[in-house]
């Protein structure tokens, strides 16, 4: 876990923890959506949940994310929400397969997590 990885996820479990949505756009869900199952796809290490929790606290979130180094700390902050979390290590796709998932590394050896991807564009 990279040092802005690791800061970026103290600050996603600060702002959990002083009841903060991540996202001011979260709150536009307030009006289309409703308590239920909420499926979280690319869910990087649960900044989306923190939102989706304080915004539906009953909700049952789906979370899905293929990095297995974000997947750690979105269980983590799942848990520190105290919210009804299934968190899957795995990425979401209209066909079956398996795909490698990409991490770029920056030239001074920095992995770049929230960039991860399955492209290698």
């Amino acid at each position: 876990f990279g040092l802005f990885s690791t800061l970026r996820a103290a600050e996603v479990c600060f702002n959990a923890l002083r009841g903060h949505v991540h996202d001011p756009d979260y709150r536009a869900l307030q009006h289309c959506v409703r308590d239920g199952d909420i499926a979280d796809i690319g869910a990087n290490i649960g900044q989306s949940i923190i939102s989706l929790h304080r915004l539906f606290p009953h909700a049952r979130i789906r979370a899905f994310e293929p990095n297995p180094q974000c997947h750690g700390m979105l269980r983590r902050v799942a848990k520190l929400t105290g919210a009804s979390v299934e968190a899957h290590l795995c990425g979401l796709a209209d066909e079956v397969g398996e795909l490698i998932f990409n991490v770029p590394v920056t030239t001074g050896g920095v992995e770049l997590l929230q960039e991860g991807s399955f492209d290698l564009k």
